[in-house]
């Protein structure tokens, strides 16, 4: 049986990956989210597309503040994995199936 994806019924609300929030860790906190997110996208967890977890599950459910989110999504925007739509959130761009995802 296939691992569900984000996205695919019930979109944010899966997450592949054991997503902490340490501040113990020396890696800033948004640096680590954007690596768990690019290997969510780049193993084809998140689909082209479709909408990265929101802001409320990565900051209540797993202990990062909007600033570390916001910060994650600009990281790979400027990568050109995801792209975002005002008053929707963050999707993974196309392009990511060129990076091994999707």
């Amino acid at each position: 049986m296939r691992e569900p994806r984000v996205g695919s019924g019930g979109a944010g609300h899966w997450w592949g990956v054991a997503v902490t929030n340490d501040p113990e860790e020396p890696v800033p906190a948004y640096r680590r989210l954007a690596a768990m997110l690019r290997e969510e996208i780049v193993r084809g967890r998140i689909e082209p597309d479709r909408p990265l977890p929101s802001e409320d599950l990565l900051v209540h459910e797993h202990g990062f503040t909007p600033n570390d989110v916001h910060r994650a999504v600009e990281v790979l925007s400027g990568e050109g994995l995801v792209y975002t739509i005002e008053g929707q959130g963050a999707y993974v761009s196309t392009r990511a199936e060129e990076t091994g995802g999707g």
